[in-house]
C-alpha cells in the first residue's frame, strides 16, 4: 500500500465509534462530539504547546451539522476482510 493510503485508512480507523469514545480529547476535556468540532473549529485553545498548524476552520453551522453526522455515521463494528 502506498504510504498516503496508509495514513488514510489508519485516520478513518482512528475515527471509526468516535460518538462512543466518551470523553474526547487526550485529557477528556471535550464531553460531546459537538465539542470537539468547536474546539477544532475555533482554532483549539491558544497557548505555548498548540501545533501551529491549528488554526480556526470558520466553519458554518450546517458545515458543522454534516461533520457531526458524518462521524456519527462511523459508528459501528469493524468487519475484517469486509
Amino acid at each position: 500500500m502506498r504510504a498516503g493510503l496508509v495514513a488514510a485508512v489508519w485516520a478513518l480507523l482512528c475515527l471509526t465509534a468516535a460518538a462512543q469514545q466518551i470523553p474526547h480529547m487526550h485529557d477528556g476535556s471535550a464531553a460531546t462530539l459537538q465539542a470537539v468540532i468547536d474546539y477544532y473549529d475555533r482554532g483549539g485553545n491558544r497557548h505555548e504547546l498548540l501545533d501551529p498548524e491549528v488554526h480556526p476552520l470558520g466553519l458554518s453551522a450546517d458545515e458543522k451539522s454534516q461533520l457531526h453526522a458524518f462521524l456519527l455515521s462511523l459508528s459501528g463494528r469493524i468487519q475484517e476482510g469486509a
